[in-house]
């Protein structure tokens, strides 16, 4: 039987939940901001902030700042992080690893299409060049 999960740690390990809030301890966020941030499709995001807020790790306020505007801001998830902090250098070296493997995936996919394309083209023509230089029977 698969043991289950504690609520904060099953949260932590969805995608953007950690790296959730690594940002919202540097500063409040618009869901914009958050979204961004996080290269989050707006429903993941909006699924982690709520998640989040249930947990106790965020909460929403509201900054008069320009105009009346939603923020979130950590409030019990800076103690996860503290707990976290001998592993924090780790994972955020790790997730830049993978940011740049995935980056690099990309270029390499490209890459191969236009070389596809370019061997497709070449092929094209020496399928013509052949027809073209086949001596025609009498």
């Amino acid at each position: 039987m698969e043991e289950e999960k504690h609520p904060v740690i099953d949260f932590l390990t969805k995608k953007g939940g950690f790296d959730l809030l690594l940002r919202l301890v540097e500063k409040p966020m618009k869901f914009g901001e958050v979204q961004g941030t996080l290269n989050l499709s707006p429903n993941t995001a909006l699924e982690r902030l709520r998640e989040a807020s249930r947990l106790g790790l965020i909460e929403e306020r509201v900054f008069k700042e320009n105009g009346p505007e939603i923020k979130y801001v950590i409030t019990e998830g800076k103690r996860i992080l503290d707990v976290t902090k001998p592993m924090q250098k780790n994972y955020l070296k790790l997730r830049e690893t993978t940011i740049r493997l995935e980056k690099e995936k990309l270029e390499n996919e490209r890459e191969i299409e236009t070389l596809l394309s370019s061997l497709q083209e070449n092929e094209a023509v020496k399928s013509v060049s052949k027809s073209i230089s086949k001596p025609k029977s009498k």
